[in-house]
């Protein structure tokens, strides 16, 4: 059977009679489809009340608690994002306690300023102490809101229309979107993603009424009303600098001063008018302002980052942001407009990256290819694709993740819509007054399985995923030995869930004594350990340490790289960098203890399958290799296996 083109009916403002449709359809066409648009959301992330504290979460209630092994690390009200403040001596500090590993950057720096989104933890952690149910039912009050004012804002741009209407639903029940609502830590995204939409919408309003006659429009009260917005938005989170993607793309595409009728007559469809373009763009310039103001702030107060893989200063690190770009942008893209979530590309081995990025590329350009036709002729369409695809940009200066593409998402959610809703209505519509879509039948079904069948299953998963990483914490931290003794793990699977886990242990033990904790790798190739003393080992590192992105956090080893002879010491333990690989990273390291490491004054342990097991140290002059395991089959299995039953803590 060969495939027939799908044939594209109607401009974004055209509707077939009610007669047409069938319920849900005309709910979704309807005044109502805000609230459903906000209730699916809600029902699909309530999973997210059961995950309690994660991650980040245990850093901030570690902080907030004075949990032992925090000492001079706290922060203010305004700086709960304030991972590192880039001062040498209180990385030692974090060195010391665990927090951080012995190759951290000695400026190593991660030093977020969301004053908003810190404060409204802070203010959780006074009202609702240790309970994290509250808390997560502000974050689904948050997203609830944020679904909401998003469907109203399609309404006002597209009308009470079935494209309105599904392209609520779709955001609403978006699975990316699952993380961002259902952890704590990951409140500033929703946060900072409801002023950006509330922002747009008072922009529209104002540009909205504007004409050659009036083309100031409505400037009064929704000009300012969208710059305070603005600002706040960026005091949520500074992904809120997304939000310019949109203002430009609205101006050049939706502004009434952009666009002219045709000689013609034809009021359909408008033509661009450079001259109008450059009086509506001149408008941009106080936006302009209010995003330099902030950075101007932003940095004077000393915030930003340095040193780390996960974050990037476009502006103070050009050219590293330039080369995440090429990866990270086409592999994010796929991820806001169909699938799979972009994080896949940050566990998969390096090896398999660039082959990953090449096979995004080829499903972009097939996806762009078939939604051309309509997409060229279709100022709506267009003002909604530009306004995500520049908003995905910004979201390059951190690691793949859909959870950070929720501002990407509104126009890439809009787009989808726009073209599922043509699809429909072309069945009613005859002869067709659009171009053809370039794809077969199944490119349409697979769209709608993927975005309303697929996407609300995962969603509801997605907003407990969080979960299983704490549960999985809690199965790990039974294997690891608490006590006055120092605990020295020969490997680690990830840096960062090796950082978290002794703030984990401190957060909820606040009587036990400070876990002494020195991690000597991260990564999952093979380690050899070597005893050269009574007091010293010699460690040979994996072939893949430092090179995957999770295992590069607190140090970025292209720009910052080790030179044999580096040496830095751990909580009274040295380690001497002997060998380092052409790259920069360390092959081989000497550790000196304080003293004899046979007796109990320190506990060896290592990764193995799903935990840590006690690591038994070979005899002078021996070698002990420790074997390659998978990432993922650890993870899952930790999940499972806590999941299945509880353990007792390692004594």
């Amino acid at each position: 059977m060969k495939n027939r083109d799908i044939k594209i009916t109607g401009n974004q403002n055209t509707e077939p009679s009610k007669t047409t449709r069938g319920p849900i359809l005309s709910l979704l066409a309807g005044k109502r489809a805000p609230l459903i648009a906000c209730v699916a959301g809600v029902l699909l992330t309530l999973p997210s009340l059961w995950v309690g504290f994660a991650q980040d979460d245990y850093y901030f209630l570690s902080i907030f608690k004075g949990a032992p092994g925090t000492e001079g690390l706290q922060q203010s009200i305004w700086d709960t994002f304030s991972f590192s403040e880039g001062d040498p001596a209180r990385n030692q500090l974090r060195m010391d306690y665990g927090i951080a590993p012995w190759w951290t950057v000695e400026g190593w720096k991660v030093d977020l300023w969301r004053p908003l989104a810190s404060l409204t933890h802070w203010v959780d952690f006074k009202l609702f102490g240790e309970n994290p149910v509250p808390m997560h039912i502000h974050n689904l009050l948050l997203y609830g809101a944020l679904c909401l004012i998003t469907a109203l804002l399609y309404q006002r741009v597209m009308g009470s229309s079935l494209a309105a209407g599904l392209a609520a639903l779709i955001f609403a029940i978006d699975s990316g979107h699952g993380i961002a609502a259902g952890w704590l830590s990951n409140r500033n995204s929703v946060l900072g993603g409801l002023f950006c939409v509330a922002s747009l919408w008072a922009h529209h309003r104002w540009r909205s009424g504007a004409s050659r006659a009036r083309p100031l429009g409505d400037l009064f009260p929704y000009a300012p009303i969208a710059l305070i917005l603005l600002m706040i938005g960026l005091f949520s989170a500074e992904g809120a600098i997304a939000l310019g993607g949109y203002f430009f793309a609205y101006t050049l595409f939706l502004d009434p001063l952009s666009r002219r009728n045709p000689d013609t007559g034809d009021s359909e469809h408008t033509l661009f008018d450079p001259k109008g373009f450059s009086r509506a763009f001149a408008l941009l310039i106080p936006y302009l302002a209010v995003v330099l103001t902030w950075r101007s702030i932003y940095t004077g107060l000393g915030h930003g980052v340095h040193g780390s893989w996960m974050y990037v200063d476009p502006a103070g690190e050009f050219p590293v942001f330039a080369r995440h770009f090429l990866s990270y942008f086409p592999v994010m893209t796929l991820g806001s407009f169909a699938a799979p979530d972009s994080t896949l590309w940050n566990m998969l081995p390096p090896s398999w990256q660039t082959p990953y990025v090449v096979l995004a590329l080829l499903a972009l350009g097939f996806m762009a290819w078939a939604v051309w036709p309509f997409v060229k002729k279709n100022p709506m369409a267009k003002f909604w694709v530009t306004g995500s695809l520049i908003a995905i940009i910004p979201a390059c200066a951190t690691m793949p993740s859909d959870r950070n593409l929720l501002i990407a998402s509104i126009g890439a959610s809009a787009l989808i819509a726009l073209v599922l809703s043509a699809m429909i209505e072309n069945r009613s519509s005859q002869p067709p007054r659009e171009p053809a879509l370039r794809a077969p039948k199944t490119l349409f079904y697979g769209a709608i399985a993927l975005h309303l069948v697929i996407s609300p299953i995962a969603l509801l998963f997605n907003s407990y995923t969080i979960g299983y990483l704490d549960r999985s914490f809690q199965h790990i931290t039974a294997s690891i030995p608490v006590g006055e003794a120092r605990v020295v793990a020969i490997t680690s699977p990830m840096d960062l869930q090796a950082a978290s886990l002794p703030l984990f242990i401190r957060s909820q033990m606040t009587d036990a004594p400070p876990l002494h904790w020195l991690w000597l790798s991260a990564g999952t190739g093979q380690v050899s350990v070597t005893r050269v003393g009574e007091t010293s080992l010699s460690v040979q590192l994996s072939d893949d340490f430092l090179r995957a992105p999770l295992s590069k956090i607190f140090r970025r080893p292209e720009t910052h790289p080790f030179t044999p002879g580096y040496s830095v010491t751990v909580d009274g333990t040295k380690i001497t960098v002997d060998k380092v690989s052409p790259d920069g990273r360390p092959k081989e390291i000497t550790v000196d203890f304080q003293g004899p490491i046979d007796g109990e004054g320190y506990r060896f342990i290592t990764w193995q399958d799903h935990a840590y097991a006690p690591f038994v140290l070979p005899e002078v002059g021996a070698t002990v290799i420790v074997p390659e395991f998978r990432l993922w089959t650890s993870i899952s299995n930790a999940a499972r296996i806590a999941f299945g039953r509880g353990g007792e803590r390692g004594q």
